[in-house]
């Protein structure tokens, strides 16, 4: 379950009362789409992203660093 804590009071009251339209107003959606999403998107914050479920640079990262692994080989560009 996400926590609310920390959201402005008008974006919890608006998510808790399912006002979508409120939030896509004052908080809408940055990304074209799923493939190109930008980690600051403002409708990340109400789940309302396109690429809400896409890695984000620090999920890569965070990968490539539980493998030891620089982002590079990771993603499969290493060259060597």
């Amino acid at each position: 379950m996400t926590s609310t804590s920390g959201l402005p009071k008008w974006m919890e009251d608006a998510i808790w009362a399912g006002d979508v339209d409120l939030l896509a107003e004052r908080a809408p959606c940055i990304c074209c789409c799923a493939e190109h999403t930008h980690e600051h998107c403002p409708a990340r914050a109400w789940q309302g992203c396109r690429g809400q479920g896409s890695l984000t640079r620090r999920d890569v990262d965070e990968w490539a660093g539980h493998y030891g692994m620089s982002r590079e080989e990771f993603l499969g560009f290493s060259t060597g």
